[in-house]
């Protein structure tokens, strides 16, 4: 600040004024901790910059907070506006090494991404806690080297203190690609942002987004503006730490109840928001499945009445299809309201699907969410296409597994193969505290200790973070199998069989 407006002579605490900038410094303290907050205004003839810097430190803590806000104001509001970290974050960053949110450590500067840097990325990039993006470039080879180092300086600058950037070295892309897949890789000069939330073992692509270099320009600081103007929105609604919510009543009593009340409304409709977002998305996707699964039962029905006329029995068969009416299957029931009635409904209607008592958990925290009657029918759909599956293995119209089953047999009731996981990733099969909770109760004619490690399990819903329902069941539907059943071993919360990433 002294730098900018070396006129200044700024108070430890009051306000004070040079030409076209003003400063405000207070401070306070009590029990809990300390906060002092600076907030310099800007002003010219047709804008004005608000800047604002909390220092925020808790008792009995090594550590504390500095949290900057930019506020912008301009006579012509729809003049177009560069998105990027303010020099003071720069300075700050550069004189506080040490500084990090979270896992993340902050810097100004892009991070080299070689074989030796890899399995420290891998091991923030899943990291639970992490809440900042993760930039990775690769090197353009239709470019000057240089051009792709300065491409990724220009961006650490601009994106200083709310993404960390790195800069894939050449070394460093195979090791790279075998880590993150080809789904969620960078190659050609491209660039990816990865968000919080990254599950290398069921990656959704779509939400880590993916830049091509011509996209990012033809200048080193293009790249810079058009990853801030995607990360814009998550920066403009990024909460500041708990440490201030305790502690901002020092400096605004007056209005201390008020901002709670955003805030817990702020909270709500981001919830809300994401809910929305998430009910969306399944159901484009579920959508995208029916229309391959009813395409394919239409060109297998068509190719039935073809070979039945070609057979020469077209009047005896519309003759049986008018009077015979099947007794093979039950009817089935009104889809449930409440994830409650599932268990029951599954032994009454259900033949090949066994679900001990043990198996269902936490169910009433489902129905207490507002999502808890659609998660109902969601999941007693999922359990209807494990019995439909199991009845055709028994008639012995399909040879193969569930997964192939929900793929390819046309069947009304599969189940969409994007919300199917047959196995579970090495991290969850080798580490005691996700595994354990994936042993599951079953018939002892499946194992005589009556309970196993069951893995496959029927994604419910996507969205609904840790809530989310799963179900974990084992197939024993096949020739030489005792039961010739599916077997659920669980069907409740996500966060009662964690992974990694969610734990």
């Amino acid at each position: 600040m002294t730098e900018k407006y070396p006129q200044l002579e700024l108070p430890k605490e009051g306000k004070c004024r040079a030409g076209k900038a003003d400063v405000e410094i207070d401070s306070n303290s009590n029990e809990h901790g300390s906060i002092l907050r600076w907030v310099l205004h800007e002003d010219d003839q047709r804008s004005r910059w608000i800047t604002t810097l909390m220092a925020i430190v808790e008792r009995d803590t090594s550590e504390g907070w500095l949290w900057i806000d930019i506020e912008n104001v301009h006579s012509q509001f729809a003049s177009k506006i560069e998105v990027a970290a303010p020099k003071l974050a720069g300075s700050l960053l550069a004189a506080l090494s040490s500084s990090h949110r979270g896992p993340i450590k902050l810097r100004a500067n892009e991070i080299a991404l070689g074989p030796a840097e890899m399995p420290g990325f891998a091991e923030r990039l899943e990291h639970p806690e992490r809440d900042l993006p993760l930039v990775v470039f690769s090197p353009d080879y239709g470019a000057d080297p240089s051009f792709s180092i300065e491409r990724a300086q220009r961006s650490a600058v601009s994106l200083a203190g709310v993404a960390q950037v790195h800069l894939l070295v050449p070394t460093g892309e195979l090791e790279f690609r075998a880590l993150m897949g080809r789904e969620l890789g960078v190659w050609s000069g491209a660039c990816r942002v990865y968000m919080p939330g990254i599950d290398l073992n069921a990656p959704d692509s779509w939400r880590h987004r993916y830049f091509l270099s011509r996209n990012l320009g033809s200048r080193a600081d293009d790249a810079a503006k058009t990853i801030a103007r995607y990360l814009s929105p998550r920066v403009a609604r990024q909460r500041a730490p708990q440490a201030y919510v305790d502690l901002r009543s020092l400096l605004d009593v007056d209005h201390e109840t008020q901002i709670q009340d955003l805030w817990d409304q702020n909270d709500q409709l981001e919830a809300e928001k994401k809910a929305t977002l998430d009910d969306y998305l399944n159901a484009a996707t579920e959508a995208d499945d029916f229309s391959h699964q009813l395409g394919t039962a239409q060109q297998n029905l068509r190719d039935v009445w073809i070979a039945i006329e070609a057979a020469g029995v077209l009047d005896v068969i519309a003759t049986q299809m008018a009077t015979h009416s099947s007794t093979d299957e039950l009817a089935r029931p009104e889809p449930p309201e409440t994830c409650a009635e599932v268990p029951s409904l599954a032994l009454q209607h259900l033949r090949l699907v066994a679900m001990p008592a043990a198996a269902p958990e936490g169910l009433n925290r489902l129905d207490n969410h507002l999502e808890g009657p659609k998660w109902a029918r969601i999941a007693w759909r999922g359990l209807v296409a494990l019995d439909t599956y199991a009845r055709d293995k028994e008639r012995g119209t399909f040879a193969g597994g569930f997964y192939e089953w929900c793929e390819s047999s046309g069947s009304d009731a599969a189940w969409p193969t994007k919300k199917l996981s047959m196995v579970e990733s090495d991290s969850v099969r080798n580490t005691p505290r996700f595994r354990d909770p994936r042993v599951r109760p079953v018939d002892e004619r499946v194992r005589p200790e009556g309970q196993m490690f069951m893995e496959a399990h029927l994604k419910v819903a996507e969205g609904g973070g840790m809530l989310a329902p799963r179900i974990y069941f084992h197939d024993d539907t096949g020739h030489n199998s005792d039961t010739r059943m599916v077997h659920v071993g669980f069907f409740g919360p996500h966060d009662l069989v964690p992974n990694k990433s969610a734990n």
